[in-house]
């Protein structure tokens, strides 16, 4: 097991976008000797250097956090009419918004490497595919560590070849999207059998396990030779992460979760509820993130009325993370 990040211990805080954490729940992970990301996927780049700057005024000294970062194809900011389908839910729900959909434009990677380099961030993982070989040149000339995220072998090999200094291994079981980049087939391999099969061909590759991993079973992913493990359902499903009570009290009741490709384009494992049902039906045409913004304002109000039926729940699929708890007690577990 190798330490390349010098933190206390070997854990990883899940960067989980969406507005599920922040920056006083990823410093009080970051202080405890955890490694906490802030997820940048969805925030503007004002929003996430707001971001980076709280986490920042609450660290004790010389303390590490990472920042994740989305990689996406570049997009204009456009405006997409709204599919019937969802005209009918918002119906269904009484709710009633324009009947167009604003997609903002996508952030360069420069932009985001520029805001690493002036707040002195010294991690940076991506998901959805790799810097380009401008970009990993600048954060390799500020020795910013690279964590790339691969669901298969094949990815692997790319962010190794690409100059990864890490590299987060995503099984089937982790809950929210799957890191897929080279593909776009669902990913049914487990955690166990990934790290497994790349550790045999890979001994020395620093590697992050994610998945299915909780307190109780973490310390089997060190042992097979994980050099880190990333949970995020448990650290969600603390009283300090902004899910209301009400929806948290109903994930731990259903613990039923399924991937699903049709709410944003992109398959991703969380409960399932009438949202996907619904959208099982009907023929999605675009792809992530896309289809992510134009599902996104119903889920807005389906989670402001705590209506968990047409909410995105992004979980995880290990039973053992099912349970509410404060973070200083998930926290003390883990170090304990």
């Amino acid at each position: 097991m190798k330490n390349i990040f010098n933190s206390k211990y070997p854990i990883i805080q899940a960067p989980m976008a969406g507005g599920i954490i922040n920056p006083q729940f990823v410093a009080t992970v970051c202080n405890s000797g955890i490694i906490g990301f802030i997820p940048a996927g969805y925030l503007s780049i004002l929003q996430l250097e707001e971001f980076i700057i709280n986490v920042k005024s609450l660290l004790k000294p010389n303390t590490i956090f990472g920042v994740n970062i989305f990689i996406e194809q570049f997009r204009q900011s456009n405006i997409i009419d709204k599919p019937k389908y969802l005209i009918d839910i918002e119906k269904e729900l009484n709710y009633k918004s324009t009947d167009q959909v604003q997609v903002p434009a996508s952030i360069s990677e420069n932009d985001y490497i520029d805001l690493l380099i002036k707040h002195s961030v010294k991690m940076v993982s991506c998901t959805f595919g790799f810097f380009n070989s401008k970009s990993i040149q600048r954060l390799k000339e500020y020795n910013i560590k690279i964590i790339g995220n691969a669901t298969n072998i094949e990815e692997f090999e790319y962010c190794i070849k690409h100059k990864a200094d890490a590299i987060v291994i995503q099984g089937t079981e982790a809950g929210g999207h799957q890191a897929s980049f080279m593909n776009e087939r669902v990913n049914l391999t487990t955690t166990k059998e990934l790290l497994t099969q790349i550790r045999k061909v890979y001994p020395s590759t620093i590697i992050i396990s994610s998945g299915g991993i909780s307190t109780s079973n973490y310390k089997e992913f060190l042992n097979l030779g994980a050099d880190y493990v990333q949970l995020g359902t448990a650290f969600m499903l603390t009283h300090e992460s902004s899910l209301s009570e009400i929806i948290k009290q109903f994930i731990i009741i259903s613990k039923n979760t399924t991937l699903n490709n049709k709410i944003t384009g992109k398959y991703a494992r969380g409960v399932q509820n009438k949202l996907m049902e619904v959208l099982d039906l009907e023929t999605v045409n675009h792809h992530f993130p896309i289809q992510h913004y134009i599902t996104t304002e119903i889920r807005k109000y389906a989670k402001s009325e705590n209506n968990y039926d047409f909410m995105s729940l992004w979980v995880g699929s290990n039973p053992d993370n099912f349970n509410l708890q404060s973070l200083e007690d998930l926290i003390k577990t883990l170090t304990n």
